[in-house]
């Protein structure tokens, strides 16, 4: 990644009880949710902003959230490491 710069990808969750949501969070920004429609195995893409003016190694967390139809949730729990611009 490089600041500024945009975060893209796709987030997938499968449960046999089936996705209820998904939560989305890069840095300090909003946490953005997306409904599953309670279907077994879910998808979706996101874009997120990364900000400006971030030196070069600095690590950016990002946390990805979902929680099935019966109530359990889970996080992953990583980050973007900003690099260089060339």
């Amino acid at each position: 990644m490089f600041s500024p710069d945009t975060l893209r990808g796709t987030i997938r969750a499968t449960d046999e009880a089936g996705i209820d949501s998904l939560w989305f969070q890069v840095g300090s920004g909003p946490v953005v949710g997306v409904d599953g429609g309670f279907q077994l195995s879910f998808q979706a893409p996101f874009l997120f902003p990364v900000d400006s003016g971030l030196f070069p190694g600095t690590q950016v967390p990002v946390t990805l959230s979902a929680r099935n139809i019966v109530g359990y949730a889970d996080a992953l729990d990583t980050f973007v490491v900003i690099r260089k611009s060339p």
